[in-house]
């Protein structure tokens, strides 16, 4: 008679065989690092704006799909962040999930975000700690370290057990870093570069071309006046040429909307 093919315990039965919510979510910002990073970059390099962000954001969740689903469905079983924690994307059965599994993984973490993230947070009150994307493509995520012992019917070794301490402190270590990166991002003071693109947005139109020379002046920015038709000023900084340049056309007289461009 053929064997009984393995299955994952409950969570009850393994509690430490699952990841935790918040071991994940460290492991989604390392990922998110990983992969925004290169991808923001990407993004300036072409001076793409705010504007261009539907456009921008279809090709970002195409590019992201080519990052979760090879690495979770390779012989890793893992993102670069979930492998950095020590866990593995396995089946039901703690095996290697194939790549359609990866897939629908991954189109379902669109269903899990909404509504507050309940999608995720559906993990906490799941037999096998299984967030929605996870049972839409049968999947769990554990600590390979704890799979292996199970497998192999022992407990953790002195060195495992230590290597899953370091790990957790290390995601503590990230999540404080993550707050204090957010922090000092937010309280940031805006580059001249995007102060000058909203003064630029912002400047009131209808103004002639002595009040806006005032204006601008007034506002500590330099002013280079055209004389061709249809007259044109030019609102820069000498001091930070990298900042870009606004240019404002007048129509009969009266300041149309300021066009900002940005610097090489």
């Amino acid at each position: 008679m053929a064997e009984d093919r393995f299955v994952l315990p409950e969570h009850d039965a393994a509690p430490a065989l699952y990841a935790r919510f918040w071991t994940r979510a460290a492991a989604f910002l390392v990922d998110f690092f990983i992969f925004c990073i290169p991808a923001f970059v990407f993004l300036k390099a072409l001076h793409l704006t705010w504007a261009d962000f539907p456009a921008f954001a279809v090709l970002f969740v195409l590019a992201a799909l080519f990052y979760n689903v090879p690495f979770e469905s390779s012989a890793l079983q893992a993102t670069p962040g979930k492998w950095l924690f020590g866990m593995q994307v396995t089946d039901l059965a703690g095996e290697r999930i194939h790549v359609q599994q990866a897939t629908i993984r991954y189109l379902g973490k669109f269903l899990s975000a909404p509504i507050l993230g309940m999608g995720f947070q559906m993990m906490q009150s799941s037999k096998r700690r299984q967030t929605l994307h996870d049972r839409l493509a049968g999947t769990c995520v554990v600590q390979q370290n704890r799979l292996l012992a199970l497998k192999a019917g022992r407990e953790l070794k002195v060195s495992e057990k230590l290597v899953s301490v370091m790990r957790g402190l290390f995601v503590i270590l990230v999540l404080i870093g993550v707050s204090l990166v957010s922090v000092y991002v937010m309280h940031l003071p805006p580059s001249r570069a995007r102060q000058l693109q909203s003064f630029c947005e912002t400047l009131p139109m209808g103004m002639n071309q002595t009040q806006i020379r005032e204006y601008v002046q007034g506002h500590g920015y330099e002013i280079e006046e055209s004389k061709g038709e249809p007259a044109q000023v030019g609102i820069y900084r000498s001091d930070a040429p990298a900042a870009g340049r606004c240019t404002v056309e007048f129509k009969d007289g009266k300041a149309g909307r300021g066009v900002y461009k940005a610097g090489d």
